[in-house]
């Protein structure tokens, strides 16, 4: 572990005071699991946000390939009926 220094507001320091308090853990306790869960939730809120754009990245793909299937199919039916 690494120590380090910050300044919060006093509002913020009380709240979590308190709650180590009743927890029976020690403020920087507190403050590491608060960092650690926000960290998290950031992490968490970009891998969906990545997950947005692939799946329509992937839709994209999927309309512009039923497009060319679609004329490959129309081609290869010209060819069987008309020979062209």
């Amino acid at each position: 572990m690494q120590r380090t220094q910050m300044y919060l507001p006093e509002n913020l320091i009380t709240r979590a005071r308190v709650i180590a308090s009743s927890e029976g853990v020690s403020l920087a306790e507190i403050i590491r699991k608060a960092l650690e869960e926000w960290l998290v939730t950031r992490e968490v809120d970009s891998i969906k946000q990545q997950k947005k754009e692939i799946d329509l990245f992937l839709k994209e793909i999927e309309v512009e390939m039923r497009g060319t299937k679609a004329e490959r199919m129309n081609e290869t039916l010209d060819e069987t009926i008309y020979g062209i």
